[in-house]
């Protein structure tokens, strides 16, 4: 948890995760939420994030990452830039619809 201790640090949280268990994040700060994210999911964190629009919803659970859209158009969004994100190329193979 040092890590975790020290990346909310870094963003001026000096409050325990017990007292304030969330991060609000603004658009200027993606790649903090990409850093958080990926630490999420290499060291098998659990972890929401719905983004400001509501239009998806995100947890991350047991190695699984499960999203939810508010609709069709909002799914394809999340879809083509999981495409473009490193990594992921190899799990949209083969994959014809969203």
């Amino acid at each position: 948890m040092i890590l975790l201790e020290k990346f909310r640090a870094e963003s001026g949280e000096v409050r325990s995760l017990n007292e304030a268990p969330g991060f609000v994040f603004d658009d200027s700060e993606r790649e903090m939420v990409t850093g958080l994210l990926r630490f999420t999911v290499a060291f098998d964190w659990d972890a929401c994030c719905l983004p400001d629009s509501g239009a998806v919803f995100f947890e991350i659970h047991d190695e699984y990452v499960d999203i939810v859209a508010r609709d069709q158009t909002s799914l394809e969004v999340v879809q083509a830039q999981l495409r473009k994100a490193d990594g992921f190329d190899s799990f949209w193979k083969g994959m014809d619809k969203p």
